[in-house]
């Protein structure tokens, strides 16, 4: 063992390490005398370091089964803590429990209960000691390692120890499922027809939950005491009474684990140390919080400063921006009288229509005529034209190149509507033309 065991069993004190062990010649009750004990236990065997544990057997110490539904670990835990904490009266308790075998479908843990402001004082008192306590395990749980190494045949056997005229019992199933356990007032030396009969009871508990009577009774170093047992319990096979060997008890709970269940520590360390971390995440994020609001302010302050200084470099230069200002306001003012004007203008402009007339009319033009005039121009009544040429040949058939042409221009698709022929003489032409007429804009 790396840490100094200790036994504390209703007064009897033992302290024990790597095969060193030391005990207390007087009984140990008050506080002042469990820390003298610690101090000379730890110098009797030559202890120097700083963890210890405790196998606990004491009057403030209640056991008791409890029902449980079926759950897990953890879950049972919370709901185990819930129903101590709604127990009327009752001041802050620490707790442990030793899980039980099921029977008759019901679940059943052996609850080991103290007060928390004595458990506070006691580790207090190893504090003050240079002792730091790890686990406090009740003697219930070593009671039943130990019972399983003697009880090897029996179905069902009850195991039980005697310290300071209180005995503890456990029953034990075959394969070490622990299925009943509880202590009772009854000195082996003076009481031993209350022992028969108590030890009965917890055999016909037992009998209640598995089925079966118990076949053996091992009482611990109380070989005087067997006859009266015998008496009280019918059809036991065996009855022995296995030597108390304390100092192998303490390498036994020196192997519980500090987050076992049955260590009354746990728990509460438990719970302390997920306040601690929910404790820490708060502080972490208040501190995140803190720090955020710092950055959000310094970044708010810089773009005030940024505003600020903006705003009196607008202040020194707003004559010059008013101007400006005034300035450009009087040339949109003028761009925008020049584009109405514009736009006016695009808006009445008549359309191209002489050039396309013209261009037409001139496709037209057979070769034996020429033209000597034209002109298309907008009036009052619309568009107007008039055109002048001459055609070569005899009359005849400048009359009919004439006319020809004068077709084709009627069925352009400016809707051409010739006026009057005023056809006249020429010394060097053989035929004259005047044309005039409208036509519709397309």
């Amino acid at each position: 063992m790396s840490a100094l065991g200790i036994a504390w069993l209703r007064g009897r004190f033992i302290c024990s390490i790597n095969g060193r062990s030391w005990e207390a010649p007087e009984v140990v009750s008050s506080w002042e005398q469990l820390g003298a004990a610690l101090r000379e236990g730890a110098a009797k065997v030559g202890f120097r370091g700083r963890r210890a544990f405790l196998l606990l057997d004491h009057v403030v110490f209640e056991h008791r089964m409890e029902p449980t539904p079926p759950l897990r670990e953890r879950a049972q835990r919370e709901f185990l803590r819930r129903s101590i904490d709604r127990e009327e009266g009752a001041e802050p308790r620490w707790w442990s429990a030793q899980r039980a075998a099921e029977g008759r479908g019901q679940n059943l843990v052996l609850m080991h209960v103290a007060p928390r402001d004595w458990l506070e004082d006691l580790l207090n008192i190893f504090a003050g000691c240079k002792l730091a306590l790890d686990r406090v395990v009740p003697l219930t749980a070593v009671l039943e390692t130990a019972l399983r190494a003697v009880a090897t045949t029996e179905d069902l056997a009850v195991g039980a120890v005697e310290f300071g005229g209180w005995t503890t019992a456990v029953v034990v199933r075959r394969g070490g499922e622990l299925a009943f356990g509880r202590c009772f007032r009854a000195n082996w030396r003076t009481e031993r027809e209350r022992l028969g009969v108590e030890i009965n009871r917890s055999g016909m508990f037992a009998k209640q939950r598995s089925g079966s009577s118990p076949q053996g009774v091992y009482l611990f170093g109380g070989a005087d005491a067997i006859p009266a047992v015998r008496q009280r319990c019918a059809g036991l096979v065996n009855a022995a009474a296995p030597a108390v060997a304390i100092e192998e008890w303490l390498e036994s709970a020196s192997a519980i684990p500090t987050g076992d269940p049955r260590n009354v520590l746990s728990v509460e360390r438990a719970r302390r140390r997920n306040r601690a971390w929910i404790k820490g995440v708060a502080a972490a994020a208040a501190w995140a919080g803190l720090g955020l609001y710092g950055l959000t302010w310094w970044s708010q302050a810089g773009a005030q400063r940024t505003e600020r200084a903006h705003f009196h470099d607008l202040s020194r230069h707003a004559e010059v921006m008013r101007a400006e200002r005034s300035h450009l306001e009087r040339r949109n003012g003028a761009i925008e009288s020049e584009r109405e004007f514009l736009a006016a203008v695009d808006a009445f402009r008549l359309p191209p229509v002489p050039q396309r007339f013209l261009a037409y009319s001139a496709a037209l033009v057979p070769s034996d005529m020429r033209l000597t005039g034209f002109d298309v121009a907008w009036t009052d009544h619309g568009w107007r034209f008039s055109a002048a040429g001459a055609v070569s040949g005899n009359d005849d058939a400048a009359r009919a190149e004439l006319s020809g042409w004068q077709d084709r221009l009627a069925q352009a698709p400016w809707k051409v509507k010739f006026a009057a022929i005023d056809p006249a003489s020429d010394a060097s032409l053989p035929s004259h033309f005047q044309l005039e007429g409208g036509l519709l804009e397309n």
